[in-house]
């Protein structure tokens, strides 16, 4: 019986024999934790972790099943554990030979017994099924020009290459939409109300976003007629708004998916502080027969809490906390340990305009805070043309990978930072 690292059928491989079991491993880090700042989060996921480092017993290794917060797995060689040729596998094989006539007329059967066990060590453990990778960014406001821009010139007049990509190949690309898609409705009184074209959602679609929330300081900008052009325009260009609608059922609604194989859902909510000019976020909260967002006070929160699933992986979309601050507020905070008691599996914040660390709360990943996305007029603004866009690979509910890219805002769009 022989043992080897290969990421290749043993039909195929070296030494041939039967493969008994194949046990998929990956070099680990930890991250996250109380008071983490972006940059450590960067740096720990940018390491590039090569075969024979792994192999020869250089970075330690665990098996997939064994990494489990605060730890993540790392690429090995750029590759992760659900791709064809992932080549950190650790295969068992037996070989059998005939040394008599008796052994030969036993090996053929011995063959075939052998021969099923493989097949079912190749579907049981060939690859990782139901591996869904998302992507996700903050707050994104198409006024001040990029709606132009995006009707004019496409996706890649607003995202570069690099974002464009990630979005496209994500199963699941969400982000936190500031403002409404509307030619019509009532400007609220506030400082800041920002509106686009109800067109401008095809391009957001092209762009490969799937799923907006809609829980936040700008979507009722426009009126409840604005909130309501928005949603048509969104389903009409195939996207999804979470966390608004015309009642309080539909504000609680999610976004629900079947992603190979395996149920997923998006939902969205806000929690945030009084603006200065004395607009409230509970003047915008969907109530019995008026259309809004879903506010988190305590019907709100058990709303959200009654649409988690134990056999779904349920992602919440959560505008809160205080705008330009590096921390999350006390009150963010025990929202969302609330959300997390009651079944989030992890947890997507926007509205600070900055980015804030990651933190893991009972074993699930909480992103305080993405900063932004794509918002032009940031200019000078401490930390307001930065962003960070993460990449995540769940596994059976819980963060197997992440990466976190960090983002360049200007006037035209947004790039990956250094280009």
């Amino acid at each position: 019986m022989d043992s080897a690292w290969n990421g290749e059928s043993s039909r195929e491989a070296p030494g041939g024999g039967y493969v008994l079991f194949r046990v998929p491993y990956a070099p680990a880090a930890e991250i996250g934790g109380y008071g983490s700042s972006a940059e450590s989060l960067i740096g720990s996921l940018d390491r590039v972790v090569r075969f024979d480092e792994c192999s020869s017993g250089a970075v330690r290794v665990l098996r997939i099943p064994d990494i489990r917060p605060p730890l993540v797995a790392l690429p090995v060689s750029g590759k992760t554990v659900d791709e064809p040729d992932y080549p950190l596998i650790l295969e068992i094989r037996v070989r059998v030979e005939a040394r008599s006539l008796w052994g030969r007329a036993y090996l053929e059967a011995l063959r075939s017994s052998l021969s099923r066990m493989e097949d079912q060590a190749l579907t049981d453990s060939g690859s990782i099924p139901g591996l869904i990778w998302m992507a996700a960014a903050g707050d994104l406001m198409t006024g001040r020009g990029i709606d132009r821009r995006l009707l004019a010139g496409g996706p890649g007049a607003v995202f570069d290459p690099e974002i464009l990509r990630i979005l496209e190949d994500a199963d699941l690309a969400v982000a936190n939409l500031e403002g409404a898609l509307t030619h019509g409705g009532l400007r609220a009184r506030k400082t800041y109300t920002f509106r686009s074209p109800p067109e401008t959602a095809g391009g957001l679609r092209a762009a490969g976003i799937d799923v907006l929330l809609l829980a936040n300081n700008h979507s009722l900008d426009w009126s409840e007629e604005g909130l309501a052009d928005t949603l048509e325009a969104l389903a009409g260009a195939g996207l999804t708004g979470v966390g608004a609608g015309g009642t309080i059922e539909e504000a609680a609604r999610p976004y629900r998916v079947s992603l190979k194989g395996h149920a997923a859902a998006v939902h969205g909510a806000a929690i945030f502080p009084r603006e200065r000019n004395g607009w409230d976020g509970e003047f915008a909260a969907a109530r019995d027969g008026r259309a809004g967002i879903l506010w988190l006070d305590r019907k709100g929160l058990g709303r959200i809490g009654q649409a988690f699933r134990g056999d779904t992986l349920d992602v919440v979309l959560l505008h809160g906390g205080e705008e330009w601050s590096r921390e999350p507020s006390p009150v963010l905070r025990r929202v969302t340990n609330e959300l997390v008691e009651a079944g989030a599996d992890a947890v997507i914040g926007s509205h600070p305009h900055v980015v804030q660390g990651m933190e893991w709360i009972r074993g699930k990943p909480v992103f305080w805070s993405l900063g932004n996305f794509v918002f032009p007029g940031m200019d000078g603004t401490p930390g307001g043309e930065e962003g960070l866009m993460i990449r995540a690979g769940f596994l059976e509910g819980r963060m197997l990978y992440v990466r976190a890219l960090p983002l360049a805002l200007s006037a035209e769009g947004v790039r990956a930072a250094g280009r």
